[in-house]
C-alpha cells in the first residue's frame, strides 16, 4: 500500500500520530497530572463477607425449602424437590446443632459442590468431579478469617 502524501511531503500516518502524542509532551500536561500533596489519605473497604448466609440449626424445615427454591430457578419445582431430597446432604455440628457443611449437585451430573460454613457464613466452596477426577476437589472460594480485618502483605 502506498502512503498518501500531503502537499507538504509528510504522510498522513506520521501527521496523525504526531498530533496524537502532542498533548503528552506539552508543558501543561505535566502540571495537570500532578495531584496536590495530601496530609492524610485512606482507603475504604466494605464488608468482605460473602452474601450466602445460612444460619440454620438442625431440624428447621425452612432449609430444605430454601434449597428447593434455589434449584427451582433452573428446573421445575417437582424435579427440584426430588433432587433436594435425593442429592442435597446437610451436615450439622453435634454440639451446637449449627449447619457446618452442605454437599449438593453442581453443573453436571458428575460434579458435586461442598460448602463449608462457620456461624452461618460460607467459608469455603469446592467442586469435585466424581466421575472424571474422584477425590480431587477444586476450591472456588475460600474466606480467610483470622487476626482482624486487615490487609495481608
Amino acid at each position: 500500500m502506498k502512503p498518501i502524501f500531503s502537499r507538504f511531503g509528510m504522510s498522513r500516518r506520521v501527521l496523525l500520530s504526531t498530533l496524537a502524542l502532542l498533548p503528552a509532551f506539552s508543558p501543561w500536561a505535566a502540571t495537570a497530572q500532578q495531584a496536590p500533596p495530601a496530609a492524610f489519605s485512606f482507603a475504604v473497604y466494605g464488608d468482605s463477607r460473602p452474601m450466602m448466609y445460612l444460619p440454620y440449626k438442625e431440624g428447621q424445615p425452612e432449609l430444605n425449602q430454601l434449597f428447593v427454591e434455589m434449584f427451582g430457578l433452573v428446573m421445575p419445582e417437582k424435579i427440584a424437590e426430588a433432587v433436594v431430597k435425593r442429592d442435597v446432604k446437610t451436615i450439622f455440628d453435634p454440639a451446637t446443632k449449627e449447619l457446618v457443611k452442605v454437599v449438593m449437585p453442581f453443573e453436571s451430573k458428575s460434579e458435586v459442590m461442598t460448602l463449608t460454613l462457620d456461624k452461618g457464613w460460607v467459608t469455603e466452596a469446592s467442586v469435585e468431579d466424581v466421575k472424571l477426577l474422584p477425590g480431587v476437589q477444586r476450591t472456588m472460594f475460600r474466606l480467610h478469617g483470622g487476626d482482624g480485618w486487615r490487609a495481608r502483605s
